[in-house]
């Protein structure tokens, strides 16, 4: 895991279109070597906290022991920071764009884990080495 240099140009958080902005900010050029997690925390006033954690090389299932605490990690932040903040996340794998059996899993784990843990969570995104776009319930509800 590492915590990305802080990134205090980042634009305020109010709406879907703000966070789909900020993580291309963040990613910059799609293209990845191996399975990551990237997590921002958005403060109560919608100001993304500078620092990103980026978890790398990532199994390709998700693991209910590491969602669950990776989500306690997330509210001891939420709890302190000021205000009552929210977490974002995306995944980020090499391959194409089509939602993998792996994405729809993994997505939802990580929307369990924040639920079971108190954790307000904005809309989880993925990005590949094509697109960079949100995983809407629709897509989680038709995994087969």
């Amino acid at each position: 895991m590492t915590i990305d240099a802080p990134r205090p140009d980042l634009p305020p958080i109010r709406t879907q279109a703000d966070l789909t902005e900020v993580w291309a900010i963040l990613m910059g050029e799609l293209g990845f070597a191996c399975r990551q997690l990237w997590v921002l925390f958005v403060l109560a006033d919608g100001d993304a906290h500078p620092a990103v954690m980026k978890i790398e090389q990532l199994d390709e299932w998700a693991d209910e022991q590491f969602t669950a605490g990776l989500v306690d990690v997330c509210a001891n932040f939420v709890d302190e920071g000021p205000g009552r903040g929210r977490v974002a996340m995306l995944l980020a794998r090499p391959g194409g764009a089509a939602l993998s059996a792996s994405d729809r899993a993994w997505t939802s784990a990580l929307y369990r884990a924040t639920r079971l843990g108190g954790v307000a969570c904005h809309p989880i995104h993925l990005a590949n080495d094509v697109e960079l776009r949100l995983v809407a319930a629709d897509d989680l509800e038709h995994a087969g």
